[in-house]
């Protein structure tokens, strides 16, 4: 069994469902690479299971 999240990247993971259709995924941690790394598998796993495309780039500098 994988190791929860707050132990494998040492961070808090919550998830709401809205009231209306979504959802909010909210992550703290003390190391911001962390974030965006859970960021993009939650992105990841939505866009190609719901979606059936590749993932885009978001990040913007």
């Amino acid at each position: 069994m994988p190791e929860p999240l707050a132990k494998q990247y040492d961070c808090r993971v919550g998830i709401t469902l809205l009231a209306t259709h979504g959802l909010s995924i909210r992550v703290l941690s003390n190391k911001t690479n962390i974030i965006e790394h859970l960021f993009s598998q939650v992105q990841s796993y939505v866009v190609e299971r719901m979606f059936h495309r590749s993932t885009p780039f978001l990040r913007k500098y």
